[in-house]
């Protein structure tokens, strides 16, 4: 952490004025009534320094804010809000303070909702008529005179006892992009007459013990669970129950009892009101049925799972974050760095394909690296992938232990060997959608349900693959660069390849020299593929087949009229030809005129002509004088004078003016 001048030391605040940006005015208005009262308060544009993280200066200000005004306006929660509120709910829970007090703004409509969290706290309401004495109230604790003995003193939740917990501590002030999921899950959980057995699914390093975490700590803070939160680790269930009934519920089993029946007999004597049970981390549901709670309603189960545990279970399937919020979780570590750098840290969250655990560990690699740059981050990461030092080192304080790769390994680790054998065979295909007809003719040796059994039972079931649509499927990004170090251990790899090649030339030859719109949207899911066969995989293409991905690329490209990417990929494919084939081959002319014919169509006539000229001369010299090939080379190159109004020199090469 930076060191602070004397001048610079974080000073008290009567209140924290926590707000979306767009209703700065009406927040800047509440100010000025604050300071006539002499109160004082933390405004961003008065208070937060140039170039400092924001976390760092959130958590030297902290200690000395007494409450937190969280302003909700016609525009809802801003983002930066939906940061800071786990942060002090966070505080609260362990320290006591501050104090939360919710103030509608006067726009707000009048169905607004608060969040789930803030519920049941009493709040201030710009809506109404002088709304500032109760603000004064919920800030100072001291109510004004002539407010009725009978008005709920805002925020005042707080005050009440709270319920027994054994909820690891978390930083949560990293927790972004949520809030749909922590709703969602609200809702499984507290519309049900039986108990309620929710699992938080996902891929490793998706968040899933972080939700579970974020949404115990803020329902116990708002008293949601009188009867306590407890959280049990994996294969400890039966001691974490019981430690728990015995010293926050003071229970004491009647001795002589086995352990199992102490545990039913503290669920018969546990405490009164809503409890939330939270297992962390279940491998198989068989595994905890056994230490579920009674079938009451008053009872209500968590868990968290890499797995698909069947039907007895709601399912809670938790996506990568937005862009929006990914950004912002980088930024709450960074700094504004990521404001200067934008575009580059779009880029850094999309190479990490969103996932929030590689996003926490390279913001928090950039946090301590200050001269690094977001571009050459991205070059540190390219270089060394899922083993640059970004990726694999957590700090103190993170909810997750393990870094990325070690993260994937523990699903790995549950994969038989033919569905490892399948994942890694997966990992030639890019990380886009794809069709699963193609992995089918990739693999013709083997049994079509064979395959669909490991896909759905294995892959799937540990979210290590993701159904996008009907027959489509899709590699997150960096599960794909897993599998991809995974296929080096695979003694068929080699052959895999060429079959996803052959594969891949065939769906590339349906692909015409000019396309419609309609074939546009036909093929776009193919791109992404023919791109992943026509450079990582180069090697493993026939020489007669050398350059038909690459180029059927570039047409793809230059029917969307995006000449930049045509241009890149008709280069390749000149380069790919005359490196492996040489500069004399039928391939390398093709090559040639295909550039040609591009610049042609762009105007560049100038840069047309050489590459035409050289084209007619490789396939006169290789085929010769009267080959139709040559022939329609020669026609290329009328094409091109007449395109520029050199009709006497078109017309000898066979080519018919057109008419002016």
């Amino acid at each position: 952490m930076v060191a602070l001048s004397k001048s610079d030391a974080p000073q008290p605040f009567d209140v924290f004025l926590c707000h979306n940006s767009v209703d700065k005015e009406q927040i800047r208005a509440i100010a000025h009534d604050l300071r006539a009262q002499n109160l004082t308060f933390w405004l961003d544009e008065q208070e937060l320094a140039p170039g400092r993280a924001w976390i760092e200066i959130l958590e030297q200000h902290l200690p000395r804010i007494k409450t937190v005004a969280i302003f909700i306006g016609a525009r809802g929660l801003g983002r930066w809000q939906k940061l800071e509120i786990p942060a002090f709910l966070t505080r609260f829970v362990e320290q006591g303070s501050p104090q939360i007090l919710p103030v509608f703004l006067a726009d707000a409509p009048q169905d607004c909702a608060l969040p789930f969290f803030l519920k049941t706290l009493g709040w201030v309401d710009f809506r109404q008529p002088d709304p500032m004495p109760r603000m004064i109230w919920g800030i100072t604790g001291i109510k004004p005179d002539g407010m009725s003995d009978a008005e709920p003193i805002p925020g005042s939740l707080f005050t009440r006892l709270r319920s027994p917990h054994s909820l690891p501590r978390r930083n949560a002030t990293l927790f972004v992009g949520r809030d749909e999921e922590l709703n969602q899950l609200q809702d499984q959980l507290q519309h049900h007459a039986s108990v309620a057995i929710t699992a938080i699914a996902g891929m490793g390093g998706i968040g899933k013990t972080e939700l579970a975490l974020h949404y115990g700590w803020l329902s116990w803070a708002t008293g949601a669970y009188p009867g306590g939160v407890c959280w049990v680790r994996s294969q400890q269930e039966l001691s974490d129950l019981l430690l728990f009934a015995r010293t926050k519920l003071d229970l004491a089993p009647p001795e002589g009892l086995e352990a199992p029946a102490q545990l039913a007999w503290c669920w018969q004597h546990w405490r009164q009101g809503n409890t939330l049970i939270v297992f962390d981390n279940v491998e198989a549901y068989a595994d905890i049925e056994p230490f579920l709670p009674p079938n009451e309603p008053r009872f209500q189960v968590l868990l968290t799972t890499r797995r698909d545990l069947g039907a007895s279970v709601q399912k809670l399937r938790l996506p990568v974050l937005s862009e929006e919020a990914a950004l912002a979780l980088l930024k709450s570590l960074v700094g504004t760095r990521i404001d200067e750098q934008e575009e580059n840290a779009k880029n850094l969250c999309q190479q990490l394909g969103y996932l929030p655990l590689a996003l926490e560990l390279v913001g928090r690699y950039l946090a301590r690296k200050q001269d690094l740059s977001v571009a050459e981050l991205q070059q540190r990461l390219q270089e060394k992938g899922l083993n640059a030092p970004a990726l694999t080192k957590p700090e103190a304080g993170m909810t997750a232990k393990k870094g990325v790769k070690a993260a994937f390994e523990l699903s790995w680790e549950a994969l038989s060997a033919e569905a490892q054998a399948l994942a890694a065979c997966l990992s030639v295909f890019a990380a886009a959608p794809l069709e699963w007809q193609w992995v089918e003719d990739c693999l013709t040796e083997a049994d079509a349900e064979t395959v669909e059994e490991l896909r759905d039972d294995e892959l799937l079931g540990l979210h290590l693959l993701q159904r996008v649509a009907p027959n489509v499927y899709q590699l997150h990004p960096l599960i794909r660069e897993f599998f991809v170090e995974k296929l080096t251990h695979q003694p068929n790899s080699h052959e895999w390849k060429q079959r996803f090649c052959q594969r891949m030339v065939k769906e590339a030859k349906q692909i015409p020299h000019t396309l419609t719109l309609k074939m546009i949207a036909q093929f776009t899911s193919v791109i992404p593929h023919l791109k992943q066969a026509a450079t990582a995989l180069t090697d493993w293409l026939s020489d007669d087949d050398l350059i038909t991905p690459a180029s059927r690329v570039a047409w793809f490209y230059t029917g969307q009229v995006n000449y930049t990417a045509a241009e890149f990929w008709h280069t390749s494919c000149l380069e790919v030809a005359k490196a492996r084939l040489g500069n004399d081959h039928l391939d390398t002319a093709q090559s040639l005129n295909n550039l040609a014919l591009l610049y042609r169509l762009q105007g560049r006539y100038g840069e047309a002509e050489p590459l035409y000229v050289r084209s007619l001369h490789l396939y006169e010299t290789q085929l010769g004088a009267d080959h139709p090939a040559t022939a329609a080379s020669l026609n290329n190159l009328a094409l091109l004078y007449d395109s520029q109004g050199r009709y006497s020199e078109a017309e000898p090469l066979g080519c018919i003016p057109v008419l002016q």
